[in-house]
């Protein structure tokens, strides 16, 4: 792929993440922390109990989507447990999963940007949003977690 198809990719990928942003009630251009320059861009808004991320990005010549809704910090105690409730709960989620990184659990969503339609990024959001809000409401609870600081717009 040529640099100048990527960053057209991204530009295309970017028109349509904040289309469908306005269309569900949010300002793109205020949730939106980095323009598309440089091979990234990305905005935050908040679902009603968790905040998520989307993120367009380049990496080897390859360009991404990611959304993500940071949720919990790992508790100290009952790990296995966690990951193994986890494990069980990412078998029913459809099109995402749960993660850990740097210590915090995650519920994400990443693939390659080309072929990308409005549709599933309409449902993508709703997912990441369901699957985020749940797990705040019930495995956080379970856990007794806290949930993951993330700055406020």
């Amino acid at each position: 792929m040529t640099a100048n198809r990527g960053k057209s990719t991204l530009y295309k990928a970017s028109t349509l993440v904040e289309e469908v942003l306005r269309e569900v009630g949010l300002d793109p251009e205020r949730d939106r922390i980095d323009p598309v320059e440089d091979g990234f861009a990305s905005w935050l808004f908040y679902s009603n109990f968790s905040a998520v991320y989307i993120d367009l990005y380049t990496h080897n010549e390859w360009n991404y989507i990611s959304v993500m809704a940071p949720l919990f910090a790992v508790p100290e105690r009952e790990t296995h447990r966690l990951y193994e409730k986890l494990c069980e709960l990412n078998h029913a989620l459809f099109g995402c999963a749960y993660s850990l990184f740097d210590n915090s659990v995650f519920v994400g969503y990443r693939r390659e940007i080309e072929n990308l339609h409005k549709a599933e990024l309409q449902n993508t959001l709703k997912r990441i949003t369901f699957y985020a809000d749940e797990a705040l409401q019930t495995v956080a609870k379970e856990f007794n977690c806290l949930p993951h600081e993330t700055p406020h717009a």
